[in-house]
């Protein structure tokens, strides 16, 4: 199967005080509601991260930061249900990891950087 082909365009929702204003860019798929939150459709491509690891790479829309709680988890299960695959990961524009949280992601490396 040809994986770098497949392209899933998933509808998120943003605070966008947030974004413009405040700490960046935290997408989820759970629809939010009232006049600061705005809605958005990212593209992922899905890629091999290594040989084994299959993942979801974001191709538009502004940088995400970060995935929060279940919105990670709720964003790559959507991915995989669209495609039917079974990939791990989800990176960002910039390929660092969003998802899951790791050493490695923008989200932990922002809670940590002022401890």
């Amino acid at each position: 199967m040809e994986y770098e082909s497949i392209i899933i365009t998933q509808k998120m929702y943003y605070n966008y005080q947030e974004k413009e204003f405040g700490i960046g860019f935290y997408p989820q798929i759970t629809p939010l509601y009232g006049n600061i939150f705005k809605i958005i459709n990212i593209d992922f491509q899905l890629f091999w991260q290594t040989d084994k690891i299959l993942g979801w790479r974001q191709k538009s829309g502004s940088v995400i930061y970060g995935l929060i709680k279940k919105h990670g988890i709720e964003l790559l299960q959507s991915l995989n249900k669209s495609a039917n695959v079974d990939a791990q990961i989800i990176t960002n524009a910039g390929g660092r990891i969003v998802f899951p949280i790791s050493y490695n992601s923008t989200f932990y490396i922002l809670e940590n950087y002022s401890k």
